[in-house]
C-alpha cells in the first residue's frame, strides 16, 4: 500500500529523472547554440564550361582574403574543387581565388593590399628590341604562358556571423579565364618558303590585370610572341593577353619579324585598322566568321617578299630594317 510519503517520494524520483534527462538533452541538442571561435568555412570552386585541360587539378587554386577592417591579408592554397577554411568568427572578408602556380610569365604584385593588388606579364626581349624602332614608352613583356589564367572574385563580402552548431558557412567561386586570344593572318606574302622563323609584337596591350576593379590597365606594354605559321601565301598567327591598353590616342601596331634562309632577319608592321579589328573582335558577335575566320586580317602589299631569300651570301647575320639600309651583324 502506498503511502502519501512512499508517493511523493516517488513523484519526486521521476521528476528527478525527467530533469536529468533534459538537462542531458539540452547539452547535446540546444536550440540556440552558437559556434565560437574559428568557423568553418567550405570553399566550392566551379569549373562548368572550363575545358578539361585548363582545371589545375596538379597545383590547385589559391583563396585570397582581404580582412575589410584590419586590411591584413589571409592566402590559402586549395585543391582545384576547393577546401575546407577555418576563420576567426564576426569578420568580413573581401573573397577571391586564382591559378597561382599556373603562368610562367604572369607574376604578383602588392598582394597585401585589396585595392592595389593585380597581377603582371614579365618583361621580355627579343629581335624586336635590337633591330625595330619601339613604341614610345612602352616596355616589351612576354606572352602568357600558357596561354590561360584563371580568377575569380567574390562580389559578395564574406561575413563568418557565428553559425548554429554544426553548420558551415559556404563561399562560392566560378573562375574564368582572363586572358583574350587573338588570331591574325596577312596575306599576298611571297616566297615564304625561304623563312627559317618568324616571330613577333603587338604594341598597345594592357601590362596588368586588377582584382579590385576586374580588369585590365596599367601603363600600356608590347608583347613578344611566337606563334607564327607561314602557310600558302599567309602568315598566321595568335597571341594573347589581357586585352587592348584603352588609353587616349594610343593604338596597337603589330610588327612581324622573320629569319630567312640567307641569315636575315626581315620586318615588317601594321597598324591601320589593327586597333579597330581588336575592338571589333571582342565587341561584335561572330566577328571572327565574319572577318574571314580571324580576328584580325591585313594585307601584304609589298612589305614582304622573300623570293630571292635562298641561301646564304656570308657568314654575317644581316637584318634589313625596311626603308633604312642593311645592317650586317658580326656573329
Amino acid at each position: 500500500m502506498n503511502t502519501p510519503s512512499t508517493t511523493a517520494t516517488k513523484l519526486w524520483s521521476i521528476a528527478l529523472l525527467l530533469l536529468c534527462a533534459a538537462c542531458h538533452n539540452k547539452e547535446l541538442y540546444p536550440p540556440h547554440a552558437v559556434q565560437h571561435g574559428p568557423i568553418p568555412v567550405k570553399v566550392i570552386i566551379h569549373w562548368k564550361d572550363t575545358p578539361p585541360e585548363h582545371k589545375p587539378v596538379k597545383h590547385g587554386m589559391r583563396v585570397h582574403l582581404f580582412d575589410n577592417e584590419s586590411g591584413q591579408s589571409n592566402r590559402t592554397d586549395l585543391p582545384a574543387d576547393g577546401g575546407l577554411l577555418w576563420l576567426n568568427e564576426n569578420k568580413r572578408y573581401q573573397a577571391l581565388c586564382y591559378d597561382y602556380f599556373g603562368n610562367e610569365v604572369i607574376d604578383f604584385r602588392h598582394e597585401h593590399s585589396a585595392v592595389e593588388f593585380h597581377i603582371y606579364k614579365q618583361p621580355r626581349t627579343g629581335p624586336y628590341n635590337q633591330y625595330v624602332l619601339p613604341v614610345s614608352g612602352e616596355e616589351t613583356v612576354g606572352e602568357p604562358e600558357p596561354t590561360h589564367f584563371y580568377a575569380a572574385t567574390n562580389a559578395n563580402e564574406l561575413h563568418t556571423a557565428r553559425t548554429r552548431l554544426g553548420d558551415t558557412l559556404e563561399l562560392h567561386f566560378h573562375p574564368v579565364n582572363i586572358l583574350r586570344e587573338y588570331t591574325f593572318a596577312i596575306d599576298g606574302v611571297q616566297g615564304i618558303k625561304n623563312i627559317l622563323s618568324l616571330n613577333g609584337a603587338i604594341s598597345g596591350m594592357a601590362s596588368t590585370w586588377d582584382f579590385h576593379r576586374t580588369s585590365q590597365g596599367g601603363t600600356p606594354a608590347t608583347m613578344l610572341f611566337s606563334r607564327i605559321t607561314a602557310r600558302n601565301d599567309s602568315l598566321v598567327g595568335t597571341f594573347c593577353g589581357f586585352g587592348q591598353g584603352h588609353i587616349e590616342n594610343k593604338y596597337n601596331r603589330l610588327t612581324i619579324g622573320a629569319v630567312t634562309q640567307k641569315q636575315r632577319y626581315i620586318y615588317a608592321s601594321w597598324d591601320e585598322t589593327v586597333s579597330t579589328q581588336m575592338e571589333n573582335a571582342l565587341h561584335i558577335e561572330g566577328w571572327r566568321q565574319q572577318n574571314g575566320g580571324y580576328d584580325i586580317v591585313l594585307h601584304n602589299n609589298g612589305r614582304f617578299d622573300f623570293t630571292n631569300e635562298t641561301g646564304s651570301d656570308d657568314s654575317n647575320f644581316k637584318v634589313d630594317v625596311g626603308s633604312m639600309e642593311t645592317v650586317d651583324i658580326f656573329l
